[in-house]
């Protein structure tokens, strides 16, 4: 998650959950569905704002200066963005139109496809490689089309095989980036802007893999949702805290008071 969403989250969600408590008073779930849904909508604004115009989000966002901004940071700031609209597509279709949890994750895959063949065809020259992300894609796109099918491979364990890229991949941007740009973006030698960059769409894989997690062992869509909060929680707590990813102190301090409010909430 990028700063962008602590703000107006920081903002708004203190009057969503008083809100919803005092409702939740009179009708159980209400709190909980208003919250997922406030986080959800907010979600996609986070990624939408990142994937539409990645200079701007990068130095509203991540306090970047103009020269800081290389094609290849704005590609990965993109990046991070769709994986925001990612886990926000799956969320709204669980949160709004309450469809099953197979689909709505199969839902989820197609931003980060979109953006996948983006940087394929994109002209402007970058200093990463995607080749190495390649086969786990494919292996995603099989186990999506299963859940939309439901056929060959049993939905739980497609959905189990989906949610391991996505924590595997969160993992390892927050503890060991350098290795992540190595094996998988064939770059030696990120800068440490890159790295920032690499980390933050580590938080945003990481929450998604543990929703997805989560739905796959048959937990609802709000304690999923909470589950994720407990994992941004970890994230923020390593990245920000431990590793000094370069998110500023206060920037943290939201994040972890957002996240942590939302999983009590939702849990």
């Amino acid at each position: 998650m990028s700063t962008m969403m602590t703000l107006p989250i920081l903002f708004f969600l203190p009057y969503s959950v008083r809100a919803a408590s005092q409702l939740a008073l009179h009708h159980g779930g209400i709190a909980e569905a208003l919250v997922a849904k406030t986080l959800t909508a907010l979600t996609a604004m986070n990624g939408s704002y990142m994937a539409l115009s990645p200079e701007k989000a990068g130095v509203k966002l991540y306090h970047l200066s103009k020269e800081d901004i290389t094609p290849t940071v704005a590609n990965m700031i993109r990046n991070n963005g769709m994986s925001a609209l990612s886990l926000a597509t799956t969320n709204a279709l669980l949160a709004y139109a309450k469809v099953k949890p197979s689909i709505a994750i199969a839902a989820g895959l197609i931003p980060r496809l979109i953006v996948l063949f983006h940087h394929f065809n994109s002209k402007v020259p970058v200093r990463i490689s995607l080749g190495g992300l390649a086969p786990g894609y494919i292996l995603q796109i099989l186990c999506a089309a299963s859940l939309v099918m439901s056929k060959w491979i049993d939905s739980s364990v497609a959905m189990a095989i989906m949610s391991f890229f996505y924590i595997s991949a969160g993992v390892g941007a927050s503890i060991a980036p350098k290795m992540l740009f190595k094996l998988l973006l064939r770059l030696d030698n990120p800068t440490e802007i890159e790295e920032r960059c690499l980390r933050a769409q580590g938080k945003t894989d990481l929450i998604n893999g543990v929703l997805i997690w989560a739905l796959s062992i048959g937990q609802d869509f709000p304690r999923a949702l909470g589950l994720s909060c407990v994992a941004w929680i970890s994230a923020i707590i390593y990245s920000d805290f431990i590793a000094h990813a370069g998110t500023s102190r206060s920037d943290a301090i939201s994040q972890l008071m957002i996240s942590g409010v939302t999983a009590v909430i939702l849990l």
